[in-house]
């Protein structure tokens, strides 16, 4: 979590043209983020879960 990518666009954006693949949290595998992610043509994967600990 010490990392991200920030991407901008400026201008026209395909999902099947420009997109190779969509990366989803964990949470949403079986849902029905991850069925209309399914339907967008592209590649759907799902990222390691991190997991943050907090101390008190």
């Amino acid at each position: 979590m010490d990392n991200y990518i920030e991407a901008q666009f400026h201008g026209e954006l395909s999902v099947q043209n420009d997109v190779e693949a969509l990366v989803l949290d964990p949470i949403y595998k079986d849902t029905d983020i991850e069925k209309q992610a399914n339907n967008l043509g592209v590649d759907v994967r799902f990222h390691m879960a991190f997991c943050l600990k907090v101390s008190t």
